[in-house]
Parts: C-alpha cells; structure tokens; sequence
C-alpha cells in the first residue's frame, strides 16, 4: 500500500514501495501544488537492502519535517521496525535511518503521527508465535526530534492476545493531541468483536486496560470499527459492521463513548443501517464539533455504491 500526508506548505508528500532496485524498497517524494517533484523525479529511497520493505506509512511534524516508517523483513531474523526523517529539501536527517527491534519478536505494521514540535508517535505491534497465529499487542512510542525515545517505556495499548487475530486497526486524533485506537478481534475463534481505546498526549491511558467493546452482544460480530472524535463534547464515536455469525447479514452500528471507556448508547450500540443481504465495507470516519460522519463502500443487493 502507500501512504500520504500533506505538510504545513501545501505539498503532498507521498511513500510506497517499488523494486526499482531488484528488491522491494521504501522511495519517498514530496510534490508541489503544482506537480513538481521536489525530491527528484525517482524520490529517495527510505531503504537499499535484500529485505521485504512491505507497506512505509508517512507523517508530517508541525515544523514540516517528513517521517516514514516501515515493517523490514530481513531472509533471516526477526522482523524489523526502520523510520527515516527527511527535511523539507531533501536532507536525511537520522543519517541511515533508526532500526528497532527485539530478540524473538517480531515488530510489525508500524505507523507514525505528528505530536508536539519536531516530534512524533510511532505505532507499532509486537508479535510472538507461529506467523500463522500470532500472539499480537500494541505498542506506543514518543521520539523527540533527533529519533531518541522521551518516555522511559513504550506505552501498551492491548496486552498481546493468543485468542484469535488482532486485525483493522485504525487511529484518530482527540483534539489534545491525543491518540484514539480502535481494532477488532476474534475472541473465540468463533465472535469477533470492537474495541476502542484512548491514549492522552503524555501516554497515559485513559480506558480499562486492553480497550472497552463496543457492543457486549454475542450474539453477532462485530467488526471493521472506524472511530471519531467530537472536539465540542470530548467522546467518541465509534462506526462497525454489525453481522450475523455466518456473516451472511450485516448492517451498520456505532457506539458513543466518553474519554473514560464508558458506553453511551447502551451495550449494544445504536442502530444506523439494519442487518439485511447488502454488504457494507471500508469503513472510515471523522469528527467535528459535536458531529461524526462515517464513509463507506456499500454493495446493495450486488450492485457497488
């Protein structure tokens, strides 16, 4: 996949990877409004290895510098968590990148985004047993300028979970600059279930340890959450796909939470589309004020919307 961000000037900055060199590397460009490539007409490339470079992900800080991250897939060893910092003119600011990683984990799937300053928050999860089955947490992180680590441990969303797949996480921002996750996961390999969790600006946590659900209901899946945040009255909104356990039926329902996990619309949630033979996918959302909107990708009865 690629990612792209746009900075303080206007100009998109865009990553993804290609095998240019033989191999599939992390290249970066940074565009004008106008169209021109303001990084080379072949971007830079973040890496120049024989390692799998699946998926870089890319944020902006406030000051305009540019940070990637990707998953590095090394033909032997565990996975790696690699970040690069490019400046505005194409500097590499940390030099030949910064490589996290652990002896018997494998870091994977990580994402950055802008917090105060020149600094950031990398997102990333650990994970440990059979690739086919993983144990899988989350992890944040908060680096200061020069890369360095500003809290003394990485900040644990969700405990790793042997109980089935940790899939479709995705973020957004409080209106203090902190960090709302949500993600869905199977439970007992046979409900899946959303959860969402909320992190302040300065790592603390403020929901029940390993996230809140969204609906308590066994009696369908729940899945594919997209959450929102409401500056006007600081809760939560968050958007899932409501299914039958054959998944056969489905339909849309969101949840309202405040920034302490409780749920505001009862356990179940609130009714927006219900359970029928249409299909409806690729949830993403966003808040203002006091409003939330979801967008979705909806096949009616066969016919894509």
């Amino acid at each position: 996949d690629y990612d792209l961000a746009v900075d303080p000037s206007g100009y998109a900055v865009i990553t993804f990877t290609d095998i240019r060199t033989g191999q599939s590397n992390p290249v970066a460009y940074r565009i004008s409004p106008n169209g021109d490539m303001m990084w080379g007409q072949n971007g830079i490339l973040l890496a120049n290895d024989d390692n799998f470079d699946p998926s870089p992900k890319v944020c902006v800080t406030t000051v305009g510098n540019s940070v990637f991250t990707w998953q590095s897939v090394p033909n032997s060893g565990d996975y790696l968590v690699r970040l690069q910092k490019i400046s505005p003119d194409g500097q590499l600011l940390w030099g030949n990148g910064i490589t996290l990683s652990e002896t018997g984990v494998e870091y994977t799937s990580p994402y950055v985004l802008p917090a105060d300053n020149d600094n950031v928050y990398l997102v990333w999860h650990k994970e440990t047993g059979p690739y086919y089955a993983p144990n899988r947490g989350l992890y944040v992180q908060k680096l200061d300028a020069n890369g360095g680590f500003l809290w003394t441990s990485a900040v644990e969303v969700y405990a790793p979970v042997a109980s089935g797949p940790v899939v479709y996480l995705q973020m957004c921002r409080d209106s203090a600059g902190g960090i709302v996750f949500s993600w869905y996961r199977s439970i007992d390999s046979t409900h899946f279930c959303s959860y969402v969790q909320h992190m302040d600006a300065d790592g603390t946590i403020t929901m029940p340890a390993n996230g809140v659900l969204a609906s308590t209901s066994l009696d369908r899946d729940h899945m594919y959450p997209a959450p929102a945040f409401l500056p006007q009255t600081q809760e939560i909104i968050l958007f899932f796909s409501e299914q039958d356990l054959n998944q056969i039926t489905r339909g849309i329902y969101a949840q309202e939470f405040d920034l302490q996990g409780n749920r505001l619309w009862g356990d179940q949630g609130k009714v927006l589309i219900p359970l029928s033979n249409n299909d409806y996918e690729l949830f993403t959302a966003s808040g203002k004020d006091n409003t939330a909107i979801c967008i979705y990708q909806a096949a009616v009865f066969g016919n894509m919307n």
